[in-house]
């Protein structure tokens, strides 16, 4: 039999979204069980057939339409007619069981009558006949969720409700049947039985204490499995008999990480007493192998372009119906047609793959995995003997928050130990701790080896950027620039110039202008210690310190300089014009964002800079993303080939696509000027920068972009009117003289800022107590230093 594995809203956004969740660790072994080892090394073949198009059933239940469907859907298919298929279907108003064939071709559509505003959830079927559809209803707090059912005789169209009374009002996280008259209720920390009218026969609770129920499955009609975490997040597959309930087996799952323990949930079989046991997480599709006691891999989903909604074990071999979405990274949202034919109802089949395999093991302390699993997958599709072990830093380690292990701590033990990642994506601000633990290969000996690869068509300050003592222990795929735009000639006056020079040169003015368009004393405190965090921290042969001087000098400055600010009714271009303000933070990503600025905002007769004590006082080159190869790695050949691949045409031409290139710049010189000649293209028809562009807010509403959780403001995305784009300019900027000022812009950039948050967020938590006059300069500097000694201990 096979049944609906939890709610799920099947709006294309949320599909989408839920496709890039990351994943996670998982730990240690558990007394009294067996364990089943995950086996990575081996390869499937994953055949799809598309049975029909979820969008043309729909229609055929709602009528001809280009949107989504407005409810929730599942499928099932009968035990006894394994030819048919039902579908349950549900839109704020109705609900219908619709019985399908084979292809797709609805035979019958049954209306069920349920209360107002249920929620329908699962959907079973029996061999004499009956479905069975469970629903949820909204109390009237938000935790009041309610249970109910309704037995339907589709032949007949008559329904009858369940009552689920005995069961009190448990949040039921899943639920199972046996085809015949017995189903399973699971909560987390209870499993009940009851018949098919909704009552109880048995019950049982979690093995022990700490422990909770995930989800629930007949394998016969008297054996029930189950899983379950205890309390370090370790996975347990556990068999039991019923009637009376009683534990045969108990086997702990390793190799699962993170949300892939979260998520698991079994898949239900039609095949009594299989040998094989399937499991579905958010990333994949996994096959345990009773015979050999071993779980293998069967489809990775994220690499794979697929995602499927709702899972169903079929009886005929190793063969799975879905519901979901194909081709994820080439969907057009946009086009009817295309969602048409990559959402529908498919079935795939496995065959074991016998080639030889490489297997990586991806290491991933970054908000952005989704940025890694669209790197891979292309990868894989050129490279396909590959096959890539994730393990998400990021990904909660415990049920319990308070005591999640944080993700950098658990990093770092993992790169002190014998089996570190092979490869490692990291997030510039958790950089700093672990490269000081020198378990980071050099890759300059990586290049020095490999004759097939050019230094030499990068840029090349870009390029060099994140070297330290002549090393390279992180490579950016993508850059940007972090800095300020000054006017010309208030620019000079602090070129080279420490804070204490540049704060004689204000004084010397006639009249002080403002600093930053929000420029009260704790944020330009805020933001010129973010841009000078590299000077703030210290690195030394003994290791890090605090340069409390300088600290002392820019809250000073701050306290000095910081006003109110008093003329938020004139535009940024008239402040600017005005000289009432001398500096505006911006952050550039793009040529199109610098011709932008200059069009709207400032004009020609500006300079982008650092912040004041910046030596030079060139802009600070950053990244979002920074991949290492640890000296332990045990495949670090295959690990170069793929940072070489990133690095390749392939990826660094996707600059204009946010999924690749995070909203940056490409550092191949090639892509690069692809990239210039194509924004000033852009600029000539007056397209919009991309919202990760545009930081500085004009009197406008920050706008959100859908799913990636950027919030930035864009004065053109919405006008009264509706959308707006920026005009075609009249008297477009001249394509060479902006050319080579970018140009010499990009090559005046210096080093990467690879300063840590945590490091940040100790001094911004003190210095706070100081704007607000509950502690003074000297008591908060000490504070700061202390804290931060204990912090760079930690890494020692």
């Amino acid at each position: 039999m096979n049944r609906r594995k939890g709610l799920r809203q099947l709006s294309l956004l949320v599909v989408i979204m839920l496709l890039i969740m990351s994943f996670g660790f998982s730990a240690c072994k558990r007394k009294d069980a067996s364990e089943i080892i995950l086996d990575s090394s081996k390869r499937y073949f994953s055949v799809f057939q598309n049975l029909c198009s979820v969008m043309n059933i729909t229609n055929s239940l709602w009528g001809e339409t280009d949107e989504m469907i407005p409810g929730n859907l599942t499928f099932i298919d009968f035990d006894a007619t394994p030819s048919e298929l039902y579908l349950l279907c549900s839109d704020p108003n109705s609900a219908f069981v619709a019985v399908l064939d084979s292809n797709g071709s609805i035979r019958e559509i049954c209306p069920v009558a349920l209360p107002k505003n249920a929620a329908p959830a699962y959907l079973f079927s029996s061999t004499d006949g009956f479905a069975y559809i469970f629903y949820e209803t909204q109390g009237s707090g938000p935790w009041d969720i309610g249970l109910g059912g309704v037995t339907l005789l589709p032949a007949t169209g008559e329904t009858a409700p369940i009552d689920l009374s005995s069961l009190g009002t448990p949040a039921i996280c899943d639920i199972s049947f046996n085809g015949i008259d017995t189903f399973a209720f699971l909560t987390e920390d209870t499993l009940f039985l009851t018949n098919t009218a909704g009552q109880i026969i048995e019950k049982t609770t979690v093995p022990e204490y700490g422990t909770y129920f995930q989800s629930v499955n007949f394998v016969e009609k008297t054996r029930i499995q189950t899983l379950y975490l205890d309390s370090n997040s370790n996975l347990f597959l556990q068999t039991l008999s019923i009637l009376p309930i009683k534990t045969e087996r108990q086997d702990q799952l390793i190799g699962f990480v993170g949300t892939e323990v979260y998520s698991a949930q079994l898949i239900a079989s039609r095949q009594p007493d299989s040998d094989r046991v399937l499991l579905e997480t958010e990333s994949a599709i996994y096959c345990y192998n009773k015979q050999i006691n071993v779980f293998s891999k069967y489809l990775d989903k994220t690499l794979h372009d697929f995602f499927p909604v709702t899972s169903v074990f079929h009886n005929e071999g190793d063969q799975i119906l879905v519901i979901g979405i194909t081709n994820i990274s080439d969907l057009d949202l946009s086009d009817a047609e295309s969602v048409r034919q990559n959402y529908g109802l498919f079935s795939v089949s496995f065959s074991e793959d016998d080639r030889p395999a490489i297997t990586v093991r991806v290491g991933l302390c970054t908000q952005s995995p989704e940025i890694v699993n669209h790197y891979i997958r292309l990868f894989t599709k050129t490279h396909p003997e590959y096959i890539f072990d994730f393990i998400d830093y990021n990904a909660p380690q415990a049920k319990d928050s308070a005591a999640t292990v944080k993700p950098i701590d658990a990093l770092y033990v993992d790169l002190l130990s014998d089996h570190p990642p092979d490869i490692l994506f990291i997030d510039p601000s958790e950089y700093e701790r672990i490269a000081s633990t020198n378990a980071l290969t050099d890759m300059n000996q990586l290049i020095a080896q490999d004759d097939s690869f050019d230094a030499a068509v990068f840029l090349d300050n870009v390029w060099a950027a994140g070297e330290t003592d002549g090393t390279r222990c992180h490579i950016s795929p993508f850059f940007g620039l972090n800095g300020m735009y000054a006017q010309n000639h208030l620019s000079d006056t602090f070129y080279g110039k420490t804070l204490g020079e540049f704060e004689n040169n204000l004084r010397s003015m006639s009249e002080t202008p403002h600093i930053l368009q929000r420029n009260s004393p704790q944020e330009i405190a805020e933001l010129f210690i973010s841009l000078q965090m590299n000077e703030i921290i210290l690195s030394g042969t003994e290791g890090q310190c605090l340069n409390t001087d300088l600290l002392r000098s820019i809250v000073s400055f701050a306290r000095n300089f910081g006003t109110p600010n008093n003329y938020e009714s004139l535009s940024l271009q008239e402040q600017f014009a005005e000289g009432k303000i001398l500096f505006s933070e911006k952050k550039l990503r793009s040529y199109l964002a610098f011709l932008y600025d200059m069009e709207h905002y400032f004009g020609s007769d500006v300079r982008y800079i650092s912040s004041p004590g910046v030596s030079k006082s060139a802009p600070i080159i950053f990244s979002n993303l920074l991949i290492s190869i640890p000296t332990a790695s045990g495949q670090p050949d295959e690990a170069w080939t793929l940072v070489k691949y990133i690095l390749s045409p392939e990826i660094q031409d996707r600059f204009d696509d946010i999924d690749y290139s995070i909203g940056c710049m490409p550092i191949r010189t090639s892509s690069f000027d692809l990239m210039l000649e194509k924004n000033y293209s852009d600029y000539l028809k007056g397209m919009t920068p991309p919202v990760s562009d545009l930081q500085i807010s004009d009197g406008t509403v920050d706008q959100m972009l859908p799913g990636l959780g950027i919030n930035q403001a864009d004065p053109y995305i919405q006008t009264p009117d509706g959308p707006l784009g920026p005009p075609v300019p009249q008297n477009p900027l001249p394509q060479k003289e902006t050319l080579e000022a970018f140009r010499t812009l990009v090559c005046s950039a210096q080093n990467f800022q690879t300063h840590n948050d945590r490091a940040a967020r100790i001094i911004f938590e003190e210095l706070s107590l100081v704007f607000t006059g509950q502690k003074s300069t000297d008591e908060a500097v000490l504070v700061i230093e202390n804290r931060l000694q204990a912090f760079f201990d930690e890494g020692k």
